[in-house]
């Protein structure tokens, strides 16, 4: 008897098949109750399109019909999960040059724990994981690094998939702004060169913000600092 004992499925029906006796009628049990029948052919074949499931079990049994009596197949058990798993909670993303960002995530606290996710971004904010312009595919850990992002801001989401196939909410964005590019610093004086003996004004710019201040350091023709 087909399916598969043990199948998880996230749809509402199955197709049931499988061989009895030619041209004897096969009701069809799902949990001890008739759901139908079909005729065997003359090869014996038979076979059930659209078998409902409900949610949980399923125990699907074949019932052989003739003359003599009743005959039962082994049970199959077939899983209908239409459930969807919990949320995904961010952690720290880490950039590293030459490798990329790093992303990690955890379960939460409560809901059924996914065994597989995906990872989607874009440039601009988005509501739903259709939106998202670009999406991973599916992957086991919970860690993905994301590699030859551009320089600016970008937005990721994260959804997580279960057994049967049902996806999970998506996250909330993570908003990364991601600079690859040293920063250029220039010096002005003012006062033009050569100057003479006294104090002259030194300006320090950087084409962008900065972690923390620059430092200048001078020196003397000789080699020696400049007080």
């Amino acid at each position: 008897l087909e399916p598969v004992d043990g199948l998880l499925v996230n749809a509402g029906t199955v197709r049931v098949r499988g061989v009895a006796e030619p041209r004897i009628r096969v009701n069809l049990l799902r949990n001890n109750r008739l759901v139908g029948f079909v005729p065997a052919s003359a090869s014996g074949q038979f076979e059930f399109m659209g078998f409902p499931l409900v949610e949980g079990v399923n125990r699907v049994v074949a019932q052989a019909v003739d003359v003599v009596g009743i005959s039962d197949s082994p049970a199959v058990s077939v899983v209908r999960d239409t459930g969807a798993p919990g949320g995904l909670v961010w952690g720290e993303p880490v950039y590293q040059p030459g490798v990329g960002l790093t992303l990690v995530w955890e379960f939460a606290p409560e809901g059924e724990r996914a065994s597989e996710f995906q990872v989607l971004w874009g440039s601009e904010p988005f509501e739903t994981p259709e939106a998202a312009a670009v999406a991973s595919e599916r992957i086991s850990p919970l860690r993905y690094v994301v590699r030859g992002l551009p320089d600016g801001v970008a937005y990721f989401g994260v959804v997580g998939f279960d057994t049967a196939g049902n996806r999970g909410p998506l996250s909330e964005l993570l908003e990364v702004r991601t600079d690859t590019r040293p920063p250029v610093l220039s010096l002005t004086f003012d006062a033009a060169s050569p100057a003479g003996v006294g104090e002259v004004g030194v300006v320090l710019a950087s084409n962008e913000a900065l972690k923390q201040a620059p430092t200048l350091t001078a020196t003397s023709p000789g080699g020696g600092p400049v007080p």
